[in-house]
């Protein structure tokens, strides 16, 4: 549904004479990627449908966001002082905020001459681990914390993609995430004049707030 749905939008605007096309992709696409969530297989499929449109296309790769790799959907929960951990957790990744995201979109619409692919991420670079850290830090208790091995993420994804294509792209994302460090940082964003709010700031205010 996510390729179709977004692939009928692409048509849509190349009818319509849309001279620019804005897609959120996520950093670090390529072959790899897609291969572990049925989500990135989606993605990657519209990139290249996009790389064959006859319209100017901006590609925005963020890292993963914090309203969703920071929060329950992804299991850490504060209300219950939970939280997974996936594979080792030792890679640091640049948790970025949705709003920030849509900023540097709406400055990449705008722009004069964007450039084709604009990838990054926040403003802080954290482990899951150090992310977990910092939750319990900030709510002042230690956690309930669970790892979720590497085998188990594997078949996870491998085996849910067609009957539970949601729960085995989490799977799959989190297993890329663990194993594929990132190299990008949140330079875009400060270049367009946004000042990215620190993956911190987010837990303190979750953490601190049992009905987030």
């Amino acid at each position: 549904m996510d390729a179709t749905g977004t692939q009928n939008l692409v048509r849509a605007a190349e009818r319509a004479g849309v001279r620019r096309f804005v897609y959120v992709s996520a950093a670090g696409m390529g072959e790899a990627f897609a291969r572990s969530a049925p989500l990135m297989a989606a993605k990657l499929s519209v990139e290249r449908m996009l790389a064959r449109s006859p319209m100017q296309v901006v590609l925005v790769r963020p890292d993963m966001f914090q309203e969703v790799w920071l929060a329950p959907a992804s299991g850490i929960k504060p209300a219950e002082g939970k939280a997974l951990i996936y594979g080792k957790g030792t890679l640091a990744h640049r948790y970025v905020a949705i709003d920030d995201v849509a900023a540097l979109c709406t400055h990449v619409t705008l722009a004069e001459d964007p450039p084709h692919v604009v990838e990054f991420g926040g403003a802080e670079a954290l482990s899951r681990l150090q992310v977990v850290a910092a939750f319990e830090k900030a709510a002042g208790r230690k956690y309930r914390v669970r790892h979720v091995p590497v085998p188990v993420l594997t078949i996870g994804h491998r085996l849910l993609g067609r009957i539970k294509p949601d729960l085995a792209s989490i799977m799959g994302m989190a297993l890329f995430f663990d194993t594929h460090p990132g190299t990008w940082d949140d330079t875009p964003l400060r270049q367009a004049g946004i000042d990215p709010r620190p993956a911190t700031e987010y837990i303190q205010r979750a953490a601190g707030s049992p009905a987030h």
